[in-house]
């Protein structure tokens, strides 16, 4: 019954991420079916299962399989035993290696070496970590238009219902105690590892539908959702959750992103940088389609592991993160543009329109 709710509310995901045969997929269905195994099997044969499913889940997708470590941790701690809990521990760590070392030999045998090429471009040119985790937080959750003009992507704005989830997960964790704790961390690990991904921005949540690796997820988040509204109010405890929503929703309306401008040495098509990053750079009148002839220190940028560019029309601008690390940023098809150099100060302003953005 929630699932039809969801569906009929929100079709247009459904549409992103499950019509579009995206290899995700199969690892939503195994991550599923670990909440399940891990909330339906306290007994050794849980350990096992969840292990199982962590090991195929790595044949696909390596970062998914991650996500089993709450779930697998605790499945192991909580056997009767400590003979059990070593005995299993171990065997569960065997076969989530088996996984490990499946896909490890046929790459060696494919393409000679221990990851596939699609993981180490992943890695080398995408990679993690290149911005502030606040920021990125900021972006996917409460404005998506700082910088990258995206209108309607942030998720608590899209999808409100969200702001119940700590008073659902408040009222299940009562009653059902750690193991509701337990299946939350694996959802805020999965949540949490994709946020510092670094292609993992608002022009891309949607616009490219990377939602997709996050929606395995949402049938929890929704049903507790449901069950904040539905019960919040009718314990003290759990209104302590409905309260928390409300100064949610005050916070997430008014914080933002100011842009500041930096007083740095510019001149015609360059632009010399102090050491802070992320630093915003916009050459006025200049097309985006010029980004490709930048060059930091007479080198070329990587798109998303150095910078990002925002997809909607603007000027030129670009985001540099901490691996764009140089002095002298230069526009090398001899513009007489002067950029402009800036950075992000934490501000206030209140902003009600966040609650009715605009749809696709």
């Amino acid at each position: 019954m929630l699932m039809v709710l969801f569906a009929t509310i929100h079709s247009a995901l459904p549409q992103l991420t499950q019509v579009v045969p995206w290899n995700t997929i199969p690892t939503q269905l195994s991550l599923l079916a670990g909440v399940w195994v891990f909330w339906d099997r306290t007994n050794n044969r849980g350990v096992s299962w969840l292990a199982s499913l962590a090991a195929i889940t790595y044949l696909i997708r390596p970062v998914d399989a991650a996500c089993f470590a709450p779930m697998l941790v605790w499945a192991v701690l909580r056997l009767p035993t400590w003979r059990e809990r070593i005995t299993h521990g171990l065997l569960g760590m065997g076969i989530a290696a088996m996984g490990v070392a499946t896909v490890g030999l046929v790459n060696l045998a494919v393409f000679g070496s221990w990851n596939s090429p699609y993981v180490q471009v992943s890695l080398a040119a995408v990679g993690f970590n290149s911005y502030p985790a606040t920021f990125q937080w900021f972006w996917l959750l409460v404005d998506g238009s700082v910088f990258f003009g995206e209108e309607g992507a942030a998720l608590v704005f899209r999808y409100p219902w969200l702001l119940l989830v700590p008073s659902g997960a408040i009222w299940w964790i009562r009653r059902d105690g750690v193991k509701v704790a337990i299946i939350l961390a694996t959802v805020l690990l999965s949540w949490g590892l994709y946020f510092r991904y670094n292609d993992f921005v608002p022009s891309g949540i949607f616009r490219f539908s990377l939602i997709h690796y996050l929606t395995w997820s949402f049938p929890l988040l929704f049903g507790l959702a449901v069950a904040g509204g539905w019960f919040g109010w009718r314990d003290r405890i759990c209104r302590m959750g409905l309260v928390l929503a409300v100064l949610l929703a005050v916070i997430m309306t008014g914080l933002d992103l100011s842009e500041r401008v930096l007083p740095v040495e510019v001149g015609p098509g360059w632009a010399k940088l102090p050491e802070s990053r992320p630093l915003w750079v916009q050459f006025p009148k200049e097309p985006l389609e010029k980004s490709g002839a930048i060059r930091l220190d007479g080198r070329a940028l990587q798109e998303s592991r150095d910078y990002h560019i925002p997809y909607v029309p603007s000027d030129l601008r670009l985001l540099l993160g901490c691996r764009a690390q140089g002095t002298k940023l230069e526009l090398t098809t001899g513009t007489t543009t002067a950029p402009q150099v800036g950075d992000y100060d934490w501000s206030w302003r209140w902003e009600p329109t966040r609650w009715w953005p605009p749809r696709d």
